[in-house]
Parts: C-alpha cells; structure tokens; sequence
C-alpha cells in the first residue's frame, strides 16, 4: 500500500525485504528518504539504521530514515530516535500523512495525485471483535488512493493467505514461542488495519502483547477469535457488492 502510494505522487521506490537488503541497497544508490520498517526478518530496523549512520560518519552525510510501525507503542519513538531515526509515522498509512512527512524530510516529487479526506481514526480501528460489519471500506479504500482494483487485490490477497497465517500461528503457540508469536501478529496487525479489518487487527494486536508478555495462556483462545473474524471477513468479500461504499 505504502508503495503505491508513493507511485501514486511520482515518487521512485526501490524496496527491501528485510534490514541487510536495506544496507545493502543505500551502499549501491543514492535515496532521498529511507521508510524503515522496525520488525523485519534477517536484520531488524532498528540494526539497520545503526549500520546506515555508521557508514554516514566519514561523508558527513545524513540520509533520512521514518520508521514505519503499526500501532506504536509507549517508549517506540524513544527507541527509533536513539537507533538513529529521524521520525515515525504509524500505520495504517493515512496517504497525506506520508506526504507530509516527506514534505519535511525530504524532496516530494512534483507529481500530485488528487486523495480524498482520510478520517484521522477508523472506527473499525478501535472495533470489538464479533461487530457485524468485518471492515471500514470508507477507510480501505482512502488509502489505496481510491483506487477500488487495487483494493480488491489486496484484500484478496490477505484473504487468500488466511489458512496458511492460522496454521503458522498454531505452530508457533505449539512450540511457546513468544518472540516469534509477536512478530508474526504484529505483521497480521498491521496489515489488517491498512485494509480497514478493524477485528483482525484487534485480535492480532491481543495476541502480540501475549507474546511480548511471555505468557502465552490466552493464545489458544485469540487465535480462536481470529479464526472467527478471518472467516467473517473472507464471507463478506465473497459479496458481489462489497465494494460498493455507502
């Protein structure tokens, strides 16, 4: 989504799968902004950019880096500064957000797509799982830029990938490990709410603070629960008109 946002505005994006692409990408071309992901496989943001910054001291030049997170949580901005970040913008991705933000760090292309008012908050955002309606599509559909074909991509997408993110999940509680249960949620979360799937990303944010906790006693019953709302959600998208926004 971020990406086609960007492209949207006229912007060049160059992506990296995990933190060591990421390096390995500054070392061979020149960027104007880096939007750092901090949860990634391999090498974590936060290690990235200390690397970035210690490659920065002898050309005296500093790149900016944003790190990108879903639902920030308390002492997060703290930690992104102290690795050597410049700023955060959370996600979802509000589309004029992102704008501004480059607006501030860095050069924004001269290309301007047209976007409509984005609510600040989505009340499927702060839903409670088992409400009847599985998504904000007003909200989605914001910021895919209003584009409807890349909506239904995505969501198709996500939906398509629902069984095979249940079972991962499953083995993950099986073998109590904690560490891994929050990364694979705090992914789940984040692209939930980009997608206006206000309960999935609910229970997936439940089951990241569980494994941050370490105390994986309700696993069983949030991965229920997010069984439950995945299939709601894989119904209602079955629906021949639920791209159509009231």
């Amino acid at each position: 989504v971020a990406v086609k946002t960007l492209e949207r505005f006229g912007h060049h994006v160059t992506v990296a799968q995990n933190g060591k692409e990421a390096l390995e990408q500054v070392g061979k071309a020149t960027f104007d902004v880096i939007l750092m992901d901090g949860q990634m496989p391999i090498m974590d943001g936060l290690e990235a950019t200390g690397l970035i910054r210690a490659g920065e001291v002898e050309s005296k030049r500093r790149l900016p880096i944003i790190a990108m997170t879903a639902h920030a949580m308390k002492g997060d901005r703290e930690r992104f500064i102290a690795s050597g970040m410049d700023d955060y913008i959370a996600k979802p991705i509000d589309p004029d957000r992102l704008m501004e933000m480059l607006d501030k760090w860095g050069r924004r292309a001269s290309a301007k797509a047209p976007t409509k008012d984005l609510p600040r908050e989505s009340e499927a955002e702060h839903a409670e799982p088992g409400d009847a309606v599985p998504m904000d599509l007003k909200n989605a559909l914001a910021r895919a830029c209003g584009d409807k074909a890349f909506l239904e991509e995505m969501i198709h997408h996500f939906v398509g990938d629902i069984s095979e993110q249940l079972e991962k999940l499953g083995r993950i509680l099986d073998t109590g490990d904690a560490t891994g249960l929050a990364r694979e949620a705090h992914t789940l979360k984040g692209s939930a709410a980009t997608l206006g799937a206000g309960r999935i990303a609910s229970v997936a944010l439940q089951l990241e603070l569980t494994g941050k906790s370490e105390d994986l006693s309700a696993g069983k019953r949030l991965l229920s629960e997010l069984a439950t709302e995945m299939a709601r959600l894989t119904e209602y998208v079955k629906r021949p008109d639920w791209l159509e926004v009231s």
